[in-house]
């Protein structure tokens, strides 16, 4: 989102948009998923550019948790989790 766009919703510079942080979860996730499946994300705090992230994702028995959180003190921006079926 552009720095004056975000201004109005109140952030002091450009921020990654929480639903393209999703989008590009899901693409580097996009090996392992099936051809049908549910995602569910939380948006924590949002990511105020520039900045850098680390993205995480653990398997477990119904599907896939991921997470994008800052690189350096570890910030949650966003949470979520993939259920296969």
């Amino acid at each position: 989102m552009h720095s004056l766009s975000a201004r109005l919703f109140g952030f002091p510079t450009a921020i990654a948009h929480g639903m393209w942080t999703k989008a590009r979860c899901l693409a580097a996730l996009d090996p392992s998923l099936p051809a049908g499946f549910t995602v569910e994300v939380s948006f924590r705090k949002p990511i105020l550019l520039p900045a850098t992230v680390q993205f995480g994702e653990r398997a477990h028995s119904a599907g896939i948790r991921f997470g994008v959180h800052g690189a350096g003190k570890g910030t949650p921006h966003l949470g979520g989790e993939v259920r296969f079926g």
